[in-house]
């Protein structure tokens, strides 16, 4: 029994599916959670803190759209090289690769940014004489998007 749990252990920490996917299910409630808190609450936030709805559109969607560009490009970058080194080192390269929880990570992040400005993105809403601006959720956006930035300089400098 102990030897079969190791070994789907080993099977999901060698995954690219499954830390990616336990990203996109917090990535999922926190999308839910922090438009509820900006509309029970409605905390009033400092001038730097506020944004118009125009504003606040843009502003995820570009981080949505950079998120999957960068990522794209890390990856695919990556993995030439990968395949590069994998020709002269062999093939047990691709394992240590595959196991590198950093990478895992970086993708996680990454993807889980572009999702959370998605999901964040179809809260906004115009109403005349009033306009729905999930503030905190944006500004958790912006937290999410810095993060990738620092995380893509570790992930850069790790390999």
């Amino acid at each position: 029994m102990k030897t079969l749990l190791l070994n789907i252990w080993d099977r999901l920490r060698s995954s690219y599916w499954f830390v990616p996917s336990l990203f996109f299910v917090v990535t999922l409630l926190l999308s839910i959670f922090f438009p509820i808190l900006d509309r029970e609450f409605s905390l009033t936030l400092p001038d730097w803190g506020r944004i118009d709805t125009l504003s606040a559109r843009t502003l995820l969607s570009t981080i949505a759209a950079a998120m999957i560009g960068v990522t794209g490009t890390v990856f695919s970058i990556t993995i030439v090289t990968l395949s590069l080194a994998s020709q002269q080192f062999g093939p047990r390269l691709l394992r240590t690769f595959m196991e590198d929880t950093l990478t895992v990570f970086t993708l996680s992040i990454f993807l889980s940014t572009g999702l959370y400005s998605l999901l964040v993105l179809r809260v906004i809403r115009e109403i005349p004489d009033h306009t729905d601006i999930p503030s905190i959720s944006v500004l958790f956006a912006i937290f999410l998007a810095l993060l990738s930035v620092l995380t893509l300089i570790v992930f850069i400098h790790h390999m």
